[in-house]
């Protein structure tokens, strides 16, 4: 990918963003961290970022436009641990590329990234809406990007709770959130 100096840029590896302040050399450039703070940074590891409307942490919806999820998910019917009376839905959404899109090969590895937040944050949003108790984001175990991405969004909201899904269910590759309502 073609980067320019003063293109704002955020990591694969680790949150937050940087601009480019240089390049050192075919693999290398020089940015500037959030904090302030220049250091050397291999190219293979930066995202562009496509939206000015970008805060921090995470990928900003372009031009915060509502973004309607492509994806479906799946209800289950089952016993919260927080609630014994009746039964509750809980949602489920699977992130990996090929239940999002049929053809993935048109995405590079940060359009993917976009994409499957995206998907995720308009499920939380649907969810909401719904007045759904329980969401269930599988999220896969890779490198923990997206996973990392989830937690960085859920941090932002308010009246949750997430920890990791059931292990004997999702093995480490899922995140629970379990919602309140005034």
């Amino acid at each position: 990918m073609n980067y320019k100096i003063g293109e704002k840029v955020t990591f694969m590896s680790e949150a937050g963003y940087a601009v480019i302040q240089s390049f050192k050399d075919a693999n290398t450039v020089i940015i500037q961290d959030e904090t302030g703070f220049n250091r050397d940074y291999p190219i293979s590891e930066l995202v562009k970022i496509q939206s000015e409307n970008y805060a921090g942490g995470g990928y900003a919806d372009k031009d915060n436009i509502e973004y309607e999820a492509e994806i479906k998910h799946t209800i289950k019917e089952q016993r919260l641990d927080f609630d014994t009376t009746d039964k509750q839905q809980v949602w489920e959404i699977d992130l990996h590329m090929h239940e999002i899109v049929e053809d993935d090969s048109a995405y590079d590895g940060g359009a993917k990234l976009r994409k499957q937040v995206r998907e995720f944050k308009a499920f939380y949003k649907n969810a909401r809406k719904n007045h759904i108790r329980k969401i269930i984001a599988i999220h896969g175990v890779g490198e923990g990007i997206l996973k990392n991405e989830i937690r960085t969004y859920l941090d932002t909201q308010e009246f949750l709770e997430y920890y990791d899904a059931d292990y004997r269910e999702y093995g480490k590759g899922a995140t629970a959130v379990e919602l309140q309502y005034k």
